[in-house]
């Protein structure tokens, strides 16, 4: 049979049903609903042949519910007129056979394939799933307010060091597109110490670690094996607190700097930068001393 041929079109008969539940079926029970829905979706595995059996154990499986409200909603179906025809089965064994009315005008032939959800209603999956959708289970009215998705803060990731961006960043970008992201500051913050340590704070080694984690399609980093380590001499101490000093004089213009001289000739002025302004003053001086002693 092709589908121009189908006798009910699934959709325009859920419409119709949905109608009827609200103007006429009262009495109507969310696992009544259940029923039909199986019953529909009984059918439309059948191509919506005319007369169609009904297993039993297989439609309240379907349905979910018990033998006795199934018995009861197929006799008030019945008696509603939703069945041009109605054979009940003697037993468990014995099938009954269904001829469920067409609700719609001309059908359109609309065999559905798969699982199928329509808004305003219930809606049952393919037979082959055993399963009803359990949106609507035991449910009269299924009327949910569908939120707006609420668009993300974005986070500044402060903490990250310019000679660990390239490498970090680049980590970032590759768990985004495994839709692995970092759900939150402390998480990512967590990650980038854990870098820092596996790399024994060398960057080179950082970039070697996430090359290696991307390139195995890993979802996380290891620590290098000790003959994969760059070799690198270690900082002096003297190199260390210039590398700090010069990092906090980029936040400060050569104004504030000579702002904070003139208020050192005026010991009583107050200033909100004059502390910050003093590290700055003091671990550079401190470097620079260092620098020329081992000079």
């Amino acid at each position: 049979m092709s589908l121009t041929d189908s006798r009910i079109d699934y959709f325009k008969q859920v419409k119709e049903f949905d109608y009827l539940c609200v103007t006429e079926l009262s009495g109507l029970t969310g696992n009544y609903r259940s029923v039909y829905f199986a019953l529909l979706s009984i059918n439309n595995s059948t191509y919506w042949s005319i007369v169609f059996d009904v297993d039993f154990q297989y439609i309240i499986q379907l349905s979910r519910v018990d033998k006795d409200t199934y018995r009861r909603a197929m006799d008030f179906f019945n008696e509603k007129g939703l069945f041009d025809s109605y054979e009940k089965g003697m037993n468990q064994w014995a099938r009954a056979k269904i001829s469920l009315k067409v609700l719609h005008g001309k059908p359109t032939g609309n065999t559905v394939s798969g699982s199928v959800t329509n808004v305003d209603s219930c809606a049952v999956s393919n037979p082959v799933t055993n399963t009803v959708s359990s949106a609507h289970i035991n449910k009269t009215v299924n009327n949910k307010t569908v939120k707006p998705i609420k668009q993300k803060a974005f986070i500044e990731l402060d903490f990250i060091e310019p000679d660990y961006s390239e490498a970090f960043n680049t980590w970032l970008k590759f768990k985004k597109e495994r839709r692995e992201n970092y759900k939150s500051y402390d998480s990512t913050l967590i990650a980038y110490n854990k870098l820092k340590k596996d790399s024994a704070n060398n960057p080179e080694n950082a970039k070697q670690i996430i090359e290696n984690a991307i390139g195995s399609n890993y979802a996380g980093f290891y620590p290098l094996k000790n003959n994969q380590f760059a070799k690198t001499e270690p900082k002096s101490k003297a190199l260390v607190l210039i590398e700090q000093a010069e990092s906090l004089r980029r936040k400060f213009d050569n104004e504030e700097i000579t702002h904070f001289i003139e208020v050192q000739e005026n010991p009583k002025a107050s200033d909100p930068l004059k502390s910050n302004i003093e590290g700055l003053a003091e671990k550079m001086n401190a470097a620079y001393q260092l620098k020329i002693v081992n000079s």
